[in-house]
């Protein structure tokens, strides 16, 4: 079957089902989250290889194959140690890398193609958890904000409120006057993406 077909079909059987709204996730779901990772590391690696004149070539290769072997916290804390350079704020590094424009992130392919096609047959949300900033800087490189009819960063409600915690949810539905059963959402991640 082709996507095309798929499409259509998925389509048909939402109507049939009566469901009114589609919501969904960002990172991962709409686009490969690895590009603004890297993209990050790039903007982090430009500013601690100007501030102490190294290679940023190198730099940047130590981030992505620290990522690559899996570690996703303490990146920074990592790096610096492995540079040996104490006086830098990991703080100051992680604002860098949560504000950077990214300017090298893509959508899916046929992301904007589905889109088009649901936009006027459902209400069409997105729920994303991450730092408010970051989350609106994606979608806006991404170019995507017009296909939504509501966009919830859930970091605005606090912490205790990122996914899988339902308050998010709960809340778009109610923008949308549906109920559950009339939603459907889409993401990538099942621990976190779905309640």
């Amino acid at each position: 079957m082709e996507k095309e077909e798929l499409m259509i079909l998925l389509l048909k059987l939402m109507k049939k089902n009566n469901i009114k709204a589609i919501i969904f996730d960002l990172d991962d779901t709409l686009y490969p989250e690895e590009q603004f990772v890297e993209s990050g590391f790039r903007i982090v690696s430009k500013y601690i290889s100007q501030k102490y004149k190294l290679n940023d070539g190198e730099v940047l290769n130590i981030l992505k194959k620290d990522f690559k072997k899996g570690l996703r916290k303490k990146n920074f804390d990592v790096l610096l140690k492995k540079l040996n350079l104490k006086k830098i704020n990991v703080q100051k590094l992680i604002k860098i890398y949560r504000n950077h424009y990214p300017s090298s992130i893509f959508l899916y392919p046929d992301v904007k193609k589905i889109f088009k096609k649901i936009k006027n047959k459902f209400k069409i949300g997105l729920i994303t958890d991450g730092e408010k900033i970051t989350q609106k800087n994606k979608i806006f490189v991404l170019g995507i904000e017009k296909y939504f009819d509501e966009i919830l960063i859930t970091s605005i409600l606090g912490k205790k409120y990122f996914k899988p915690s339902k308050k998010a949810f709960e809340l778009l539905l109610k923008k949308f006057k549906v109920l559950p059963k009339e939603s459907v959402y889409i993401g990538d991640n099942s621990l976190k993406d779905f309640i």
